[in-house]
């Protein structure tokens, strides 16, 4: 067997028109997740209708996804990463 991987999966509900926002701001903040130790990549994937998004990340084990997590829910309390967290959070 291979190596596990963990993957983290969000379903974004946005407003009417939102949808560009939400992708603008993910694309600035997945910065924050590149050379991350364990990340792997991520996604968002656009609604070919309605309002839903689809976030994907993946990192080499759920520790690694963790202590981002930790660390991105410790940057939105001091501030310095509005919204980032949400956007990669299972």
């Amino acid at each position: 067997m291979g190596p596990v991987t963990a993957v983290k999966i969000n379903v974004i509900q946005v407003p009417d028109g939102g949808g560009p926002d939400l992708e603008r701001r993910f694309g600035e903040n997945i910065s924050r997740a590149v050379g991350a130790p364990g990340f792997l990549g991520a996604e968002l994937l656009r609604p070919e209708q309605g309002n839903k998004y689809f976030s994907v990340s993946r990192w080499e084990t759920e520790d690694h996804f963790r202590t981002f997590a930790g660390n991105a829910d410790e940057d939105v309390r001091s501030g310095s990463w509005r919204g980032a967290a949400k956007t990669l959070r299972a």
